[in-house]
């Protein structure tokens, strides 16, 4: 008994050293596998970082929002059997080396660890192959917020030096009469693009020609132009899908101006007697006329007087509106008031209701007339709306992020933003929104939820609100939004955005980000949010806001991004690639020197702040002042309560407190 008691114990040690090792073969084939997988993975993920490096721009970031789908999960090991491998995995790693998998691989020749990634080819990083520009990119010019300016729109076009207007060199009167004609305009530079950061409309009275110049820009030359939309923009698409009174255009500041009101209408009502249409731009005025006979001759002397007859009252309504505006102004009213408000001219919210007693019902009437017009020329399906609602509000070129406004680290974060596809969601989610469901789309715009936090697509990752994107400031507070968008997306290098505005470009974060909105509107520039006529003087009770008037200078700043590493780069014998540019240089420019700055005492808004200055020195000479007789008086007290001789007590007193004493 006690022989075959250990003949069985010896067959079940045996049976268990068998199952042992067959456990631990399956524990390293298992580590084995996941090892493989693993490093696959990661050797994806850094194909994918340098395609997404190498992207062609001005490009849709919307055309990288596809994802490879992850590969199937490893089946899980029974409980049992994954406990026995975990107190079995000391002795393995003890007694068991197997072959690991690579951990370094070969460039030409020389090892170096897995973890680093072999630079992409020339043709991989900067090759613009998709959208026609098959070159290296070697210049970005970039134009900030232009704010109903067209005349420095067309300017600024001009002074970038990789487009040519032509007309009279200055990009006016070329094309129809908007100067935004495009037949004569030509491309100069094949190695530059050109990029417009948003908000071309409100605020001056030009919106439609800017968008019009823009649009066409884009049009006539799709792989050189981004056109980005802004917070102004995006009201405008959104206006048609609220209450009338919630619409933006309601406002009496800082919005559409009245004499884009009055054009808009007075552009549709010249394209309605013509009997023509707009020709695609939303009130493009001009039309050919033809014949002469005499009958069409009367007929056009006719519309001629009836034209400068209209023309006539719509300049004196306007002046009135004008009135009544710089009267809100002085009773800093305009939060509360709007063009329109709730109906006929009655109550304080209507703008009318601030004119003249005789004129409030005329001018009530012509505000609406004003108002329905523009509402058509951005409604859907109009040209110009259509175009504004196809825009993207990220782009990215070369290593640099484009955006509007600003993207805050909580929302980078909360969305779990780590790649170019994540922020290139937001361009979908809009346009998605735009062309199935319309009405959602101020939903869309802010974010389902707090923040956004049911943005999410299919993959999980979601996006960051729209809205925080055309309008977030925080990254100009510090380089902590700057920084994390950078470590997140390793893609970009450097971010570019407009929106929050002063007189020059801004370079910070060691040159990471760059803050290009330096009020190039003219309008903006000399009135802030206030409306103006501008190239006329208001009576004097009337244009208290209004006194200084606009000249033909372009103030403000656009930003260079140029190839500094242009000179030393090479062609490849065998591809005829060029190599990418390694670094950028910012630059700024300016079109001129300008007699009317920032610091000129005739801006109303440097007027106040040279009052406040003035205040506080006042209130500081006088706090200085208040101190010094205290400490007059203090010494007086003193003296006599120590009966100092006066002689003693008169050293070292100046001439003014000898006096005093």
């Amino acid at each position: 008994m006690r022989g075959t008691w250990n003949g069985v114990g010896k067959n079940q040690s045996i049976n268990q050293s068998i199952n042992q090792s067959h456990l631990l073969l399956q524990l390293y084939l298992l580590l084995e596998k996941r090892a493989k997988v693993n490093t696959a993975r990661r050797r994806a993920r850094q194909a994918q970082r340098l395609r997404l490096q190498a992207l062609p721009l001005p490009i849709q970031i919307s055309n990288l929002c596809t994802r490879a789908a992850p590969p199937p999960p490893l089946p899980p090991l029974p409980a049992p059997k994954m406990a026995l491998l975990v107190l079995l995995l000391p002795l393995l790693l003890s007694s068991v080396s197997p072959t690991a998998p690579a951990s370094t691989h070969k460039t030409d020749g020389a090892s170096s660890p897995a973890s680093s990634v072999s630079p992409p080819s020339p043709a991989e990083v900067r090759t613009y192959e998709h959208h026609g520009l098959n070159t290296t990119l070697s210049k970005i010019f970039v134009i900030g917020d232009l704010h109903g300016d067209a005349h420095c729109a067309r300017r600024w076009v001009q002074h970038s030096g990789v487009v040519d207007l032509g007309g009279n060199g200055s990009g006016e009167g070329s094309g129809d009469e908007d100067g935004d004609g495009g037949s004569d305009w030509r491309w100069l530079d094949p190695e530059a693009i050109l990029v417009f950061l948003g908000d071309y409309v409100d605020r001056g009275p030009q919106s439609r020609q800017v968008v019009q110049l823009v649009r066409r820009l884009s049009q006539t030359f799709p792989a050189h132009v981004v056109a980005l939309l802004g917070n102004h923009e995006m009201e405008l698409l959104l206006d048609p899908h609220r209450d009338k009174e919630r619409q933006y255009l309601q406002m009496v500041y800082g919005f559409v101006h009245p004499e884009e009101f009055r054009n808009t209408f007075m552009a549709a009502a010249a394209v309605a007697a013509a009997g023509g249409s707009s020709g695609g731009d939303g009130g493009n005025t001009s039309s050919s006329s033809g014949g002469g006979t005499g009958t069409s001759t009367s007929t056009s002397s006719s519309s001629t007087v009836d034209d400068a007859a209209e023309a006539a009252a719509a300049n004196a309504t306007l002046d009135r509106v004008y009135g009544a505006l710089q009267r809100v102004y002085a009773s800093s009213a305009q939060p509360h008031v709007q063009y329109i408000g709730r109906g006929a001219a009655g109550g304080q919210r209507t703008l009318a209701t601030w004119a003249d007693p005789e004129h409030r019902a005329s001018t009530h009437a012509a505000i609406e007339s004003w108002v329905g017009a523009y509402r058509a020329a951005y409604s859907p399906g109009a040209p110009l709306y259509d175009w504004l609602a196809s825009r993207p509000v990220v782009s990215y070129a070369g290593g640099v992020l484009f955006v509007h406004a600003g993207i805050s680290r909580r929302s980078l974060a909360r969305h779990n933003v780590r790649s170019l596809a994540a922020l290139g969601a937001l361009n979908t989610a809009l346009h998605k929104a735009v062309r199935d469901t319309p009405s959602a789309l101020e939903e869309v715009v802010m974010g389902s939820g707090e923040d956004g936090a049911d943005n999410a697509g299919a993959d999980g990752v979601g996006h960051v609100p729209i809205n925080e994107v055309l309008h977030y400031r925080g990254m100009h507070e510090g380089c902590t939004d700057v920084e994390a968008l950078i470590r997140r997306v390793p893609a970009v290098h450097r971010v570019v955005v407009g929106h929050t505005a002063e007189f020059k470009v801004r370079e910070r974060c060691n040159g990471r980000f760059v803050a290009a909105d330096s009020s190039l509107g003219r309008w903006f520039h000399l009135y802030g949010n206030m409306f103006c006529p501008g190239t006329r003087a208001l009576p004097e009770n009337q244009g208290s806001n209004c006194a200084a008037l606009l000249d033909a200078h372009c103030r403000g700043e656009a930003t260079v991004l140029v190839c500094s590493t242009r000179a030393a780069q090479r062609t490849d014998a065998k591809t005829g690639e060029v190599a990418p540019c390694a670094a950028w240089e910012l630059q700024k420019t300016s079109i001129e020197n300008m007699e009317l700055n920032m610091y000129h005492p005739e801006l109303p808004w440097r007027k106040a702040q040279l009052q406040q200055e003035e205040k506080r020195n006042l209130a500081k000479l006088r706090a200085t002042a208040v101190k010094d007789r205290a400490k007059r008086e203090v010494q007086k007290v003193d003296l006599e309560a120590r009966k100092v001789p006066r002689g003693e007590a008169e050293e070292g007193l100046t001439e003014s407190e000898l006096d005093e004493l």
